[in-house]
């Protein structure tokens, strides 16, 4: 009966329930097997992307870095923003893995332009999501260990007027604070964190 939801309502929240009580009674290698059953099947469905992240969540288990590289390739582009429910998951877990293969630069470049893809609505709310923040503050925290402080001041600076709800506010802060006292700015550093 899981198995039928799964595949005959692939477009429902119903399915990804579905699914986890199917992968859950199953070990990691029969989990395997059953997401590349699955995968022609629903692959292409809204549950197609939760396939794919739990391929990739057991692949870095394993120590199977580039496998898990691909698949994140494979789920930000079958299930892109604003549709794909791990899209902004997957773009982050890309980036850190550009930043472990000694690819900073390539991570920056991977989150801004994710973050090109936020945007407001004309009713209330907006389409950013949960992990536009992280990156937002991941992109300031990278250029500073690239050294180069004016790009991570502007992205630690910007944070909070981009994303006025969100809780890491106070870690661009401290973050900016920082920096400034590390560059010896100790006056622009305590009125940041008087800001805090």
């Amino acid at each position: 009966e899981l198995r039928r939801v799964v595949l005959e309502f692939s477009e429902h929240g119903v399915a990804s329930r579905a699914l986890h009580w199917m992968l859950r009674e199953r070990d990691a290698s029969g989990q395997l097997a059953l997401i590349d059953e699955l995968d022609p099947l629903v692959g292409e469905t809204e549950l197609g992307d939760n396939l794919l992240m739990r391929r990739t969540e057991i692949l870095l288990e394993r120590q199977e870095r580039q496998a898990a590289r691909a698949t994140l390739e494979k789920l930000v582009e079958r299930h892109p923003y604003p549709f794909g429910e791990y899209w902004d998951e997957a773009v982050l877990m890309l980036a850190e893995l550009d930043v472990e293969d000694g690819d900073v630069d390539g991570a920056i470049a991977r989150l801004e332009a994710m973050l090109e893809r936020s945007e407001d609505t004309n009713l209330s709310g907006s389409y950013t999501l949960p992990n536009f923040p992280v990156a937002h503050l991941r992109v300031a925290e990278l250029h500073r260990q690239r050294g180069r402080s004016g790009e991570a001041a502007r992205w630690y600076s910007s944070l909070a007027g981009r994303y006025p709800t969100c809780r890491l506010r106070d870690d661009a802060l401290l973050g900016l604070a920082t920096l400034r006292f590390d560059e010896g700015d100790d006056e622009a550093a305590c009125e940041t964190l008087s800001e805090l």
